[in-house]
């Protein structure tokens, strides 16, 4: 399966639209495949930035092979693209310095758009899927919203606390907190 983000570009406030435009690298099956786009203009330098999951899916991932987030960056408003930064090592899996993150082996920025605040911090909302070892009876583990966030333009990230967890109902087969939140200023 081949999964890829493209967009396309209106310069008369959608009355028509350009050719496609492939923001991700072309993709040859699953382990190449990019997907679950969340997208936020930077007011401070004026670059548009897409945060991409790929290399392995949710529930695929484990920390030793981890699913990876990617930072797509366009200087010039969408017409080209960078290459993908990996910015996994922030966030989670086996290369990440948090002893708890690094235990951990998937998540995805929420699809949609990002979040630039007044103070110039730029914010997603990220679900991460917790290990089965957090305490969940169910062995995918559970997923739990947290915010992704850089103060340096999407050179570095940070992750905040994770969202307010209960023992609600579990959902779509897993025992979970929360999927695919918004975040507004």
């Amino acid at each position: 399966t081949k999964i890829e983000i493209w967009c396309k570009k209106s310069i008369n406030n959608g009355e028509t639209w350009g050719q496609g435009i492939r923001v991700t690298p072309s993709s040859t099956g699953l382990s190449s495949a990019y997907g679950d786009a969340g997208v936020v203009y930077d007011k401070t330098t004026g670059d548009i930035l897409v945060l991409v999951v790929g290399k392995m899916g949710l529930w695929q991932g484990t920390p030793e092979n981890s699913s990876h987030i990617y930072v797509v960056r366009s200087k010039d408003k969408g017409l080209t693209w960078e290459e993908p930064v990996d910015i996994t090592h922030f966030i989670l899996g086996k290369d990440c310095q948090d002893p708890v993150r690094k235990n951990w082996g998937a998540g995805f920025v929420a699809s949609g758009n990002g979040t630039q605040l007044s103070s110039g911090r730029l914010i997603f909302s990220i679900a991460i899927r917790t290990s089965s070892q957090t305490g969940s009876s169910n062995p995918k583990g559970q997923l739990v919203n947290y915010a992704l966030f850089s103060d340096d333009g999407g050179n570095t990230w940070q992750l905040s606390d994770n969202s307010p967890t209960d023992n609600g109902p579990p959902n779509q087969g897993y025992s979970g907190y929360g999927d695919e939140a918004k975040i507004t200023e």
